[in-house]
């Protein structure tokens, strides 16, 4: 009540509450991310009193900080903010609230707000399960506009919205430029067959011809042609990865090729390229026994330890011991083939550990550090499961990872449930 009017005075905090739950349900209606991040500007001005506002990536590879959303029409899009004079820089650094007054003098003139002629700045992070995803930016013309610790602890609410649209922005894209590529690739992979194979068959009725051909001559020209032969074979499986490639980043399934494959030896071979390739690490190979034979795909395994082996080379240090077991595990319901691969590296961070076999996902600790897609552990995880096997991770932050890939020996079927 006020002076007995009986009128009811509205809390400034419910206003600001009812204005958030709108900016909250607005967003989660836009169908795209960019659409958020228009929205998300719209109701941030508005929620501060402010006049203009924008959205910055950070690019930890780079550490620079890019503007991609103006709330005014504005051609600032992908240009660098001062991390040093900026609002937003000194947010994103700070990973703290920052308010900014007298900005020409304060501020940075130069950035895009203040060519706007910008007098006062407020900016948050945008921080998404622990890493700096970007900032969020409102900035006012106005001389006598003030921002308060209230405008920015209300925009800390918003925060999250935006951190997880910019999270979306980025995988769309990486989503888009993959798809481009993985059509490009079926393409390519599918008119490379054909005049493969066509050469191929018309090496082998040449080759025939050549069989006649009695002494050094003839056998001379059939070791030319063998040598041939294993060339186009081998640019054969080369086009097959190239599809395998497509398919395992669209998530689709593969056509396995199973025969008997000596798990030992693929291991060992792989093993060996690796420590040629990665002079600097060392690399060791243990196995149980001197042959451990499965059904299984071998060019699909090799990408798998392929994969496995790499990670751990990659995300090592310098001088780092690499762990490869190979060991047979007899069940109650058959053998399983099982395969750890064990490093001393960055390990993987807990709150990752829920999606570090997603497509796209990259742990915190090494996103925009270590060069990489997201894609890998997605497909070997569907190589495995398509074998009827598991791959599962064991990790500690800054003390290493052991992956773990077990296969059964004998190929499942539909009569036999070799679940252990």
């Amino acid at each position: 009540m006020a002076g007995g009017s009986g009128a009811m005075v509205e809390d400034p905090s419910d206003r600001r509450q009812a204005t958030l739950l709108q900016a909250a349900r607005r967003c989660a209606a836009q169908a795209s991310s960019e659409a958020v991040l228009r929205t998300l500007l719209e109701e941030a001005v508005a929620l501060a009193g402010g006049d203009d506002g924008g959205i910055a990536r950070w690019d930890d590879a780079r550490r620079q900080l890019l503007q991609v959303a103006s709330y005014l029409p504005s051609e600032n899009s992908g240009v660098p903010l001062d991390v040093e004079r900026t609002a937003s820089g000194r947010a994103a650094t700070s990973r703290a609230p920052v308010i900014i007054h007298d900005y020409q003098r304060l501020g940075d003139p130069n950035s895009p707000a203040g060519r706007r002629g910008a007098h006062a700045a407020v900016a948050v992070p945008l921080i998404h399960e622990g890493r700096l995803i970007g900032t969020l930016s409102i900035n006012a013309y106005d001389p006598a506009k003030r921002f308060a610790e209230d405008d920015a602890a209300a925009l800390e609410l918003l925060a999250g919205i935006g951190a997880s649209a910019l999270i979306g922005r980025e995988r769309a894209q990486l989503e888009a430029a993959l798809a481009v590529r993985n059509e490009l690739l079926s393409e390519v992979s599918h008119d490379l067959r054909t005049p493969l194979t066509a050469a191929k068959g018309q090496l082998q009725l040449l080759a025939r011809d050549v069989a006649a051909i009695e002494g050094p001559v003839g056998e001379k020209l059939a070791r030319g042609f063998e040598r041939l032969e294993r060339s186009i074979t081998r640019m054969s499986e080369m086009i097959d990865l190239l599809r395998d490639v497509a398919l395992l980043e669209a998530g689709q399934p593969l056509e396995l090729r199973r025969r008997p494959v000596d798990l030992v030896a693929l291991t060992r071979t792989e093993v060996g390229e690796y420590a040629e390739l990665a002079p600097s690490h060392r690399l060791r190979l243990r196995a149980a026994e001197p042959a451990l034979v499965g059904e299984w795909d071998p060019a699909r395994l090799e990408r798998v330890l392929d994969n496995l082996i790499g990670n751990a080379v990659k995300f090592s240090p310098e001088g780092g011991l690499v762990s490869v077991v190979v060991r047979r595990e007899p069940t109650d319901v058959g053998e399983w083939a099982v395969l750890e691969v064990r490093d001393r590296g960055v390990g993987i961070p807990e709150a990752d550990l829920p999606r570090i076999f997603d497509r796209f996902y990259r742990a915190a600790n090494v996103s925009g550090r270590i060069r990489g897609t997201g894609v890998g552990l997605a497909g070997a995880k569907q190589i495995v499961e398509q074998h009827g096997g598991s791959i599962a991770v064991q990790t500690r932050p800054g003390k290493g990872s052991t992956f773990t890939v077990r296969l059964p020996v004998v190929a499942p079927t539909e009569d036999n449930d070799l679940s252990p």
